[in-house]
């Protein structure tokens, strides 16, 4: 076990002086140099001098574009793909019973889609699909199919047994009346390792279960979805969300197996976006930063990277469909992908300090330190 001779001030101080040594001061002293010497600058300005002032420009530029750019998405256009259009049509969302899975679940089942819900949580699911086929909040006659599986543990092949012949019924349907077609696949199956640890530190198991789980499970089930969606061709388009995690943007110490197989899934979405747009297919990676869920987090967050619902996530990724191949939930997660960029060094070194202080709070929570 690590760090945990360590108290959490003294990992706070750590992340306060090198705030203060590595991005505070240099920024301080540019700004400093560069109104102090500026009329200098311009009446003898060299070669050097100039170039710098063009790269610090294109820095400047470059940022305020993007931000313009992630306001306009977030704010001013319009969607391309209501799902008011795809009431009786079918939605198959894995991790059904997490909070982006339900809030998925009863955004399309208030714009009268059908539900296939896959994930562990038996119970949850079928209280899920009382409540949206029972309550006066949903539209009538929605159906609503549940797959119990565990993709880490459960037997595979009769899992995909089970799926493809749900995926018959579907397409049957659909071949003999038009609809019925299968038109959405979520995946928001996450698997992390529980308590954030050093890469050696996690069992074997845990690893395993968050390869299956994360990449091949996710995968497998775009390859059976896939041909289908493909066949119902680009009239009225099909969608396929990967809900991710922001640390596929940067690995987190810690939790490096966890990035890394969200970076797989988050870049695969990306190229698949590409090769199937034209086909009426439209991929789309969702990577928050900070939502409400069991994520380790500090319990308070800045306003401007702060946790956000379930359903702000659902509304965002919905309205982004068909023009991008990710989407960051919130307009302080996309900035934090771009302030990186134009820092003096990558802030990786917060990362494993927060992790250091989030391990030790939730190992204090277990009793297992003092």
């Amino acid at each position: 076990m690590i760090g945990e001779n360590w108290s959490i001030w003294t990992i706070k101080k750590r992340l306060l002086f090198g705030d203060i040594i590595f991005n505070l001061v240099p920024t301080v002293l540019m700004v400093y140099l560069f109104i102090k010497r500026s009329e200098t600058m311009l009446i003898n300005g060299g070669l050097i001098t100039g170039f710098l002032g063009l790269v610090g420009i294109y820095t400047i530029v470059d940022f305020l574009c993007q931000t313009l750019n992630s306001v306009y998405t977030r704010k001013i256009r319009s969607p391309k793909i209501k799902l008011s259009k795809y009431a009786k049509q079918w939605a198959i969302i894995t991790g059904a019973s997490s909070a982006v899975g339900s809030a998925f679940a009863f955004k399309f089942a208030k714009n009268g889609m059908n539900l296939c819900l896959i994930g562990r949580n038996e119970e949850k699911m079928k209280q899920m699909a009382a409540y949206i086929t029972e309550s006066n909040d949903f539209p009538n006659n929605i159906q609503v199919r549940i797959l119990v599986n565990d993709f880490a543990n459960d037997e595979i092949k009769l899992f995909h047994e089970q799926f493809d012949l749900e995926l018959g019924k579907m397409i049957a349907q659909f071949k003999a009346t038009g609809k019925g077609g299968i038109r959405f696949l979520v995946n928001c199956m996450n698997y992390r390792n529980e308590i954030p640890c050093i890469h050696h530190e996690n069992s074997l198991p845990e690893m395993e279960r968050m390869m299956k789980t994360n990449v091949e499970g996710a995968l497998e089930l775009v390859d059976a979805v896939l041909p289908y969606m493909k066949q119902q061709g680009p009239k009225h388009g099909s969608a396929i969300i990967t809900v991710g995690s922001h640390s596929s943007h940067h690995p987190t110490p810690m939790m490096s197996l966890y990035s890394a197989t969200n970076a797989y899934r988050s870049e695969m979405t990306k190229y698949y976006y590409e090769q199937y747009k034209d086909h009426g297919v439209h991929f789309l990676s969702v990577t928050p930063e900070l939502m409400s869920s069991n994520m380790p987090r500090k319990r308070q967050n800045s306003a401007f990277i702060r946790s956000i619902s379930a359903e702000r996530i659902v509304n965002a990724s919905v309205r982004n469909l068909g023009y991008q191949s990710e989407y960051f939930s919130f307009l302080g997660h996309a900035q934090s992908t771009i302030i990186p960029h134009i820092m003096w060094i990558h802030p990786w070194h917060r990362f494993l300090n927060k992790m250091k202080v989030a391990r030790l709070e939730m190992l204090r929570a277990k009793k297992q330190i003092s």
